[in-house]
């Protein structure tokens, strides 16, 4: 917040100077008053006196010098509040962000973590079919045996053919 003060302004030179000025004008004031008035016991001069000094340098010591500190003095502490819940704020969105890089890491390092597996598993696919394609029919070694596979008997009485008194179809004979 910029200050609407000049330097100086609220320096206790400048407040000397208010109170110098203001004692001058407040004295000739009542010095006028008291003149005007005639001869007066003494005691009677001096509460005059006192009276009008009291009147003419309060109100100029506060609308000149007071008044423009105190209102400098609550626009900085309304600044500080505003600036300390800007603080309080941002702090609370770093918190927020923070959380939300740590969840995207933890995505990425689970990312990372599966991709490598996967390029893992593809490399070792690859080296054993290069190792394949690269063996002579000797080295590929025995063919698997195939698995056996029973004779399908589903449609057999449907096309008029009865079963072998062996159960393996060999031989079966025409249904009449």
């Amino acid at each position: 917040m910029k200050d609407k003060f000049p330097a100086g302004y609220s320096s206790p030179l400048r407040l000397l100077a208010i109170t110098i000025v203001g004692i001058v004008v407040a004295e000739i004031a009542a010095m006028v008053v008291v003149y005007s008035l005639g001869p007066l016991p003494y005691y009677q001069i001096t509460l005059i006196d006192a009276a009008i000094m009291a009147t003419l340098i309060f109100p100029a010591l506060y609308f000149l010098s007071f008044r423009p500190l105190i209102l400098h003095i609550d626009r900085r502490r309304q600044a500080e509040e505003n600036l300390r819940k800007a603080r309080n704020e941002l702090e609370l969105r770093v918190q927020e962000r923070t959380e939300e890089l740590k969840a995207a890491n933890r995505d990425l390092l689970r990312y990372i973590t599966e991709r490598k597996q996967a390029e893992a598993a593809l490399r070792g696919r690859s080296e054993e079919y290069d190792r394949l394609a690269s063996a002579t029919p000797e080295e590929w070694g025995p063919p698997a045996p195939r698995p056996a596979r029973a004779p399908d008997r589903t449609g057999d009485a449907k096309r008029g053919i009865a079963p072998h008194a062996g159960g393996t179809g060999v031989g079966a004979r025409p249904l009449r």
